[in-house]
C-alpha cells in the first residue's frame, strides 16, 4: 500500500479532483485523521469548491465548549421557591423570576393572560 500525501503536498498542485481522491482513499483506508487533515488542506486551498468545503465541514465539526460566563443564580433562587412551595401550590401553573413568584393560574393560558408575555420568566406547572 502506497503512503498517502499529505496536505502540503498538494499545495503546488492545479485540481482538487486529487485531493478529493486522497480523501477517499484515505477514508477507504481507515485514517480518517489523515482524511480530516487533507479536507481541511483542501478546503483552505480550494474555498469556492463545494465537495471539499463539505469534506472539512463534516470531517472537522465545531466542537462544543464551556461558556465563561458565571452561573445565572435566579436558576438556583427558582429552585429553590418550588421546593418550598410545592404543596401550596401543585397542579398549577406558576411564573417565576428570580425566585419570586411573578403570578399563578390554572392554565398556562390563564398565567400568559396574567403576565402579558412578559418575557424572562421561568415558567412551570408545579407538580
Amino acid at each position: 500500500m502506497s503512503a498517502l500525501p499529505t496536505g502540503t503536498e498538494y499545495s503546488n498542485q492545479e485540481g482538487s479532483g486529487e485531493i478529493i481522491a486522497a480523501i477517499l482513499a484515505a477514508l477507504a483506508a481507515g485514517e480518517h485523521s489523515k482524511a480530516k487533515e487533507l479536507a481541511i488542506g483542501g478546503a483552505e486551498q480550494y474555498p469556492d469548491h463545494g465537495d471539499l468545503v463539505r469534506f472539512a465541514t463534516i470531517l472537522n465539526p465545531p466542537r462544543a465548549s464551556r461558556a465563561s460566563s458565571p452561573p445565572d443564580p435566579s436558576v438556583l433562587n427558582n429552585q429553590d421557591w418550588i421546593t418550598k412551595h410545592t404543596e401550596q401550590f401543585v397542579g398549577c401553573w406558576v411564573a417565576l423570576q428570580n425566585g419570586e413568584l411573578v403570578a399563578s393560574a390554572e392554565t398556562a393560558r390563564e398565567l400568559k393572560q396574567k403576565t402579558g408575555g412578559r418575557k424572562g420568566l421561568f415558567v412551570t406547572k408545579v407538580a
